[in-house]
């Protein structure tokens, strides 16, 4: 949505403008209208919200034109800018071109002359936006962003989000990933054992790069790799042979190909220590995995570093789990809570509470537990749901395993707290999304002779403008600025009954401080203009 901002020392001037904006540019066509009566207000529209177009006079008493253009331009440097005057002054038009305004319109050229403006200086804010630099400045971005956007994805997968083949393919096609996602990867562990005594989080990062470059030069073109940095103590690769070749993954050849790696491994444990003078442990893996297998594969190599310093062990990224990773699971479903993604959230409980069940009595299940149940807790305080939820849970026995008979009845009680969790949550939701639209209506019934602007309104409820304009449409099924002309026309239609009242008058009651442009509105609307309304309702 595009704002424009129409500022002139006569109030006239800027009530008619705006309402022929409105009419020519509602915000179904993603446009809306501010008014200022003084460049000093003009200040203040600018420093609240972002302005694309300012349409404004070119001489006024605080502050000429020229001296706001440069306001413009330090606060909002792509705002098109678009001058009125009644003065055909050609220093006016020199100084205002040189300053970058893309129209100069004289006040008798009339409406059309300043649609054309604004139109004209939409066009080129949408050019700007569309152009090859544009695009180019885009895609380097994208490029630099690349390498986080990669590791923020494999360390998901670590953390265990699970994705079906296509998935996975579109997003390593979008990430242009180095590995293949149909064919199995190989993981190496590391860890730094001690880190210099001054070495910073920069330093330490520095640090992994040179270890993933030295790794790069020893695998020359037998491996493509990718490094995640996934925690502040673990270095993890991911590889797979440099080219595809379909080999069985217990094949020999594949098995040489691991033996090369398992090698080249121990030279780079040797540079980082006559190089970087690091002392490192890796654990590298004994079988490449199915990308379906990365996480339990991490957990299984990430126990084994147990023994010491300078370790090189192998771990087999194919047997079972030597142990539950409940802090995991419980971080993963945080975050599905969070999102509100409530099937991906009861489909990880699922899980959870089956693995328990397997191991009901053992100290990983009285873990998970009491781990589910501080889950419960700080998703209640951060969404403010304490009181409500306290008729639908029993919180006498949250705090005790052993106050529900079996692990499956615990289970249980823990799935149906849940939902009463996010069935509030949802409730709570509709609740303030109700109390968000109240506002506005009240407001906006409040105030018709007043600022109605989306950006007063968006301040009212806290939200930025163009999700305002989005939220509005999606929850009502209506726009925001048709609701304000209903209004306006009820209450214009409600006073036009009370002889009491001029027509001017009620125009100004319902924000129309040009009569004409009142006249205007009620004609578009009713077909007939203020005064025949008024006379056939006798």
């Amino acid at each position: 949505m595009k704002t424009i901002l129409i500022v002139d020392d006569e109030r006239i001037i800027v009530e008619g403008i705006a309402e022929m904006l409105r009419e020519r540019l509602n915000d179904n066509d993603g446009a809306e209208t501010i008014k200022a009566f003084s460049a000093v207000e003009a200040l203040r529209w600018l420093d609240r919200t972002r302005i694309d177009v300012v349409v404004t006079d070119i001489r006024m008493p605080e502050m000429t034109g020229i001296e706001l253009q440069a306001a413009i331009a330090d606060r909002w440097p792509r705002c098109k800018v678009i001058f009125l005057t009644g003065y055909h002054d050609f220093h006016y038009v020199q100084s205002s071109v040189r300053g970058g305004a893309v129209d100069y319109v004289l006040k008798t050229e009339g409406d059309a002359a300043i649609f054309a403006a604004v139109s004209k200086a939409f066009r080129l804010l949408d050019d700007e936006l569309a152009s090859g630099e544009a695009m180019r400045r885009a895609k380097q971005a994208a490029a630099q962003a690349l390498p986080a956007m990669r590791n923020e994805y494999f360390a998901a997968m670590i953390d265990g989000e699970t994705s079906g083949p296509a998935s996975r393919d579109a997003r390593f096609r979008e990430l242009d990933m180095p590995l293949r996602p149909d064919e199995p990867v190989y993981l190496l562990l590391g860890r730094v054992d001690r880190w210099p005594e001054a070495a910073s989080p920069s330093d330490k990062a520095l640090y992994g790069y040179a270890m993933d470059n030295m790794l790069r030069e020893l695998l020359a073109d037998k491996a493509a790799s990718e490094r995640v940095a996934y925690a502040h103590h673990r270095l993890v690769w991911l590889l797979q042979p440099a080219a595809a070749d379909g080999e069985d993954p217990a094949s020999d050849k594949r098995r040489a190909w691991i033996r090369y790696v398992r090698g080249t491994v121990e030279q780079l444990q040797a540079a980082c220590r006559s190089y970087l003078k690091l002392t490192c442990s890796f654990v590298a893996a004994d079988a490449m995995c199915d990308w379906e297998r990365l996480a339990a594969s991490y957990r299984t190599m990430s126990a084994q570093f147990v023994y010491g310093a300078e370790m090189f062990l192998t771990g087999n990224a194919d047997r079972r789990e030597t142990e539950w990773p409940v802090a995991e699971r419980i971080a993963l479903l945080a975050k599905y809570a969070d999102d509100a993604d409530r099937d991906a959230f009861f489909a990880l409980l699922r899980e959870l509470t089956a693995f328990g069940g397997e191991r009901a009595g053992s100290g990983a299940a009285l873990e998970a537990y009491y781990a589910l149940v501080a889950l419960l807790l700080g998703c209640m305080n951060r969404w403010k749901l304490a009181a409500p939820l306290h008729g639908g849970i029993a919180f006498d026995k949250l705090g005790s395993r052993e106050a529900h008979g079996s692990w499956e009845e615990a289970a249980r009680f823990l799935q149906t707290a849940f939902e009463c969790l996010f069935d509030n949550r949802s409730s709570e939701s509709e609740r303030q999304t109700h109390d968000v639209v109240r506002r506005l209506h009240d407001y906006i019934d409040a105030n018709l002779d007043g600022d109605l602007s989306l950006a007063r309104l968006a301040e009212l409820v806290y939200f930025a403008p163009t999700y305002l304009s989005r939220f509005y449409k999606l929850t009502t099924g209506t726009g925001l600025y048709e609701y304000i002309v209903g209004v306006k026309l009820a209450r214009a239609k409600e006073l036009l009954r009370q002889p009491q009242y001029k027509i001017h008058e009620i125009g100004l009651m319902v924000g129309f401080a040009s009569p004409p442009y009142f006249t205007r509105f009620i004609k578009k609307s009713l077909g007939i203009s203020p005064q025949e309304y008024r006379d056939r309702l006798g």
